[in-house]
């Protein structure tokens, strides 16, 4: 197989990979470098594999390699990203600490100017698969920070967090308002349902 991925035809590079993948060798006993190679590899499925490969690794090693799994979610690659995400969800079912300071650390590139195609689309899928039972702990004022955000997927998670963890007794008529005006169509029916449901308090306010 090394020599495979030595080659440098991609197709031969990438059937290389796929027999690494299915041997029984386990990842932390390859070569010094192979699976680096394999992470920094110019051929997408190559890449795609190393990952995949890199999620074998004992679950104390993977721990230890916090940076790296952050590193791979808000990667320029989209099939490093997406594949780091099985590797979060495996994680944080055991130590929800894990998914708690990765939401925090990658939260922010949300409302940034997507650096590469398709980050945000990724970061959201993170957020509200592996990652989305640690959605609570984002507080009101930044959910309303994301649906001010001019990112769709910023807005989008934002309005995720607040039919989730806002109930409307805790919005003021005025963030009511601008919901009720917000460019999102879901947003606007969720803020006139609030309308509907509590005119008593839409009028005495």
């Amino acid at each position: 197989a090394q020599d495979l991925l030595a080659s440098p035809v991609p197709n031969v590079q990438t059937l290389g990979a796929i027999i690494l993948l299915n041997h029984a060798t386990p990842p932390d006993q390859l070569p010094q470098g192979v699976l680096a190679g394999l992470i920094q590899s110019p051929t997408p499925q190559v890449r795609q594999a190393g990952v995949r490969l890199f999620g074998r690794l004992p679950e104390a090693k993977l721990l230890e390699n916090y940076a790296v799994i952050a590193a791979f979610c808000v990667s320029p690659y989209t099939e490093v990203r997406q594949a780091a995400q099985p590797i979060v969800q495996g994680l944080v079912e055991k130590h929800p600490d894990f998914g708690q300071n990765l939401l925090a650390e990658l939260l922010p590139y949300l409302s940034r100017r997507e650096a590469y195609e398709g980050l945000h689309e990724d970061l959201f899928q993170l957020f509200t698969g592996p990652l989305d039972g640690f959605g609570s702990q984002i507080d009101r004022e930044t959910t309303l920070q994301l649906l001010l955000s001019g990112h769709a997927f910023a807005q989008q998670y934002g309005f995720a967090l607040l039919q989730k963890n806002i109930p409307p007794e805790q919005l003021s008529v005025r963030q009511i308002i601008w919901l009720a005006n917000h460019e999102m169509l879901g947003v606007r029916r969720y803020a006139w349902q609030i309308f509907n449901d509590q005119t008593p308090r839409m009028q005495a306010e």
